[in-house]
This record gives C-alpha cells, structure tokens and sequence, in this order.
C-alpha cells in the first residue's frame, strides 16, 4: 500500500492511515500508535491490548484530601480499574 507524505508546518510530516485499519484497531483521533523503525523500515503498529490492571481499595478511614491523593497514586502507578469502598457516615 502507498500513502502520501503530507507536510505539516515547518519540521513536522503527517501520514494517512486506511480508515478500515483504523476501524478495526478501534483507533481514533488522539489515540496512540506504535511506531518503530527497523533499519530502513517504518512500522507502525495498533497498540497491543493491555491487560487491565485491578485494585480494590477501602478509603473509610481517609478524609477526602487523602482519598484523592491516593487514588491519584493508585491511578499513576499504573491501575486501569480502582474499585472504591467505602462508609456512609450519617449526621444525626
């Protein structure tokens, strides 16, 4: 398949992408490729699936400054899922 190289501002290029390639990656706008070169070769990739990364965590006994602090961590570290647990504490 051949594709046009576009030029894009002073330093930069842009390369279409078949719409049925992207289609089928479930890729779209602001989405990430893979791209590596391979001695003259550029390969560009769909990115491979990863495997969710799961934590439950029970914040009961954190106020809401350090429940957000710690899911902002838990969220950097690399989990995709955060189960949150936590107490209704009822006023009376």
């Amino acid at each position: 398949m051949r594709r046009r190289i576009i030029k894009q501002g002073k330093d930069s290029y842009t390369l279409t992408l078949p719409k049925e390639w992207i289609s089928k990656y479930n890729l779209g706008p602001l989405r990430e490729v893979e791209v590596r070169q391979i001695r003259g070769d550029l390969i560009i990739a769909a990115p491979l699936k990863s495997v969710p990364k799961i934590i439950e965590a029970d914040v009961s006994s954190l106020g809401e400054g350090a429940t957000r602090r710690y899911l902002k961590v838990l969220f950097k570290v690399g989990y995709t899922d955060i189960v949150i647990h936590f107490a209704v504490l009822h006023n009376s």
